[in-house]
């Protein structure tokens, strides 16, 4: 069985994990998170991949039981050693700085830790409508 959990010191505290929770997409059941201690699920911050793709938080700090195919996401910082890449706080994602943008997507904010950020100038999602630029004084 394969393990999955966070890098150390990566992992997603409870009181960050509704936040991370919903900036991937995951749900509160009426507001509501779920928190418990789980054998068969990763320890910390995960969205279940199927259903409602609620948002849980297992305390159980070293579950028995957990597969790499549970089908759940565990929800962990990001290291943002991309080059022309900072944290995105709101996602606890990575994104490009000014003037650079994802390769893959096109947008700012990058989905995951393999997408590379190019200059905008670069980019194919930036139609570029003319090959000349004029200064005046």
């Amino acid at each position: 069985k394969t393990i999955i959990k966070c890098p150390s010191g990566k992992a997603v505290i409870k009181d960050n994990c509704v936040a991370a929770g919903l900036s991937v997409g995951g749900q509160q059941n009426g507001g509501l998170s779920f928190e418990g201690s789980w054998n068969n699920r990763p320890s910390g911050c995960y969205v279940e991949e199927f259903g409602n793709k609620l948002i849980f938080f297992n305390e159980n700090a070293d579950p028995a039981e957990n597969e790499e195919n549970d089908r759940v996401s565990l929800l962990c910082q990001w290291e943002c050693i991309q080059r022309f890449s900072i944290r995105h706080m709101a996602s606890f994602g990575c994104q490009c700085i000014d003037g650079y943008m994802s390769r893959e997507t096109g947008e700012r904010v990058l989905r995951d830790e393999s997408e590379v950020c190019i200059s905008s100038l670069e980019s194919t999602a930036i139609r570029v409508t003319s090959t000349t630029i004029t200064y005046t004084n």
